[in-house]
């Protein structure tokens, strides 16, 4: 994935800021462990408005604009496969 300014960012770096996007989804002060396999509602609890803003959290931290139209509830399930779809958005 690109930035604005142009560079790569790493899918460490895309699963730290979905880590650091859930915590102030439900706004915890502790750090959740969030792995590839992670399931955003299942384990998480997320809910759909915690869902937007996680999405809202992740343009702004990573400088991208998700493609809220090409978004499938597959892209959800996990923060691996939220990773998979923030890769293939473009920089804001």
């Amino acid at each position: 994935m690109t930035t604005t300014s142009g560079q790569t960012v790493e899918r460490g770096a895309v699963l730290a800021a979905i880590s650091a996007a859930v915590q102030a989804a439900l706004r915890m002060s502790t750090d959740v462990a969030v792995t590839e396999s992670t399931h955003l509602v299942d384990e998480l609890g997320l809910d759909s408005s915690q869902i937007f803003g996680l999405l809202l959290e992740l343009e702004e931290s990573l400088a991208i604009e998700l493609d809220t139209d090409s978004l499938r509830l597959g892209d959800l399930v996990s923060a691996g496969s939220l990773a998979d779809f923030v890769s293939r958005c473009r920089p804001a």
